[in-house]
């Protein structure tokens, strides 16, 4: 049967704004990330590092104060004098001068002094969520096309004496750090970022393999890192084992992610 006119002029249409609607589904700001795998490091057996990683989008950038500040003047009770100590510790927001009035000097850095409990519901407010550990491992190990630091060698130099600096100094500039594929800035060397599981792959969250729960910065810990961790892989996970849901400090900070789906909604 062959189409009528006004059958193909609407069958265009369609097609057309389907197109548009491809097009427009890219959320801003983010990256697109497909599905892969990743090696999480705690567990010793080979079969099992492997963690498949579904398709998720993934901000490009972390967030900054200057969105911080648009999400606490919405949302009140997450700004510096009102928020529950149950949900941040002493220190969430203190470089800031005032609850609505971030430090200047801080403006081109990425947000930090933000608990995991407010980095959610920032995330949340947004129509994200923060990204799984896997899912940041996944893209921090992303390397743009033409990278010939293959081996990794040069960004675990860079990593490690980022790890040596102060903590008193500002955090660099957002887009100073590491770039990844995809348009990803800055996931290492800039500030360390909370994961929505942060401390679920701790030796105690792991100890059906028999991991010792003495803690991460000790000889059980090392003992369940999986063999050639590098250093800087072993720092990470430290680090992320070592916090509390309420805890804030002046070089962690955050992105969002969220779930991918065939409309991108």
């Amino acid at each position: 049967m062959v189409p009528s006119a006004s059958s193909a002029a609407f069958l265009g249409l369609f097609i057309l704004a389907s197109a548009m609607s491809a097009g427009a589904s890219a959320p801003p700001g983010m990256a697109r990330l497909p599905a892969g795998e990743v090696t999480l490091p705690f567990l010793r057996d080979s079969s099992e590092t492997r963690v498949p990683v579904p398709a998720f989008w993934l901000d490009k950038r972390a967030v900054t104060p200057s969105e911080f500040l648009d999400f606490v003047r919405r949302n009140p009770s997450y700004t510096r004098s009102r928020i529950s100590r149950l949900f941040a510790d002493e220190g969430y927001l203190r470089h800031w001068r005032g609850d609505l009035q971030p430090h200047p000097r801080s403006l081109n850095a990425p947000v930090t002094g933000v608990s995991w409990h407010a980095a959610k519901a920032f995330c949340a407010d947004r129509g994200k969520r923060l990204p799984t550990t896997a899912e940041w491992e996944r893209a921090a190990a992303t390397r743009e096309a033409g990278d010939t630091d293959v081996d990794g060698a040069a960004r675990e130099r860079a990593i490690l004496s980022w790890y040596s600096r102060s903590t008193q100094e500002e955090p660099p500039a957002t887009g100073s750090g590491t770039r990844h594929a995809f348009g990803i800035r800055d996931l290492h060397a800039v500030i360390w970022e909370w994961t929505s599981d942060f401390n679920a792959w701790t030796p105690s969250g792991v100890n059906k393999r028999g991991v010792s729960e003495d803690g991460l910065f000790c000889g059980g810990g090392a003992a369940g890192m999986a063999p050639n961790t590098p250093y800087a892989t072993f720092m990470r996970w430290g680090f992320r084992g070592s916090l509390k849901a309420d805890y804030t400090l002046g070089t962690l900070g955050f992105r969002c992610a969220r779930d991918d789906s065939p409309t991108g909604d």
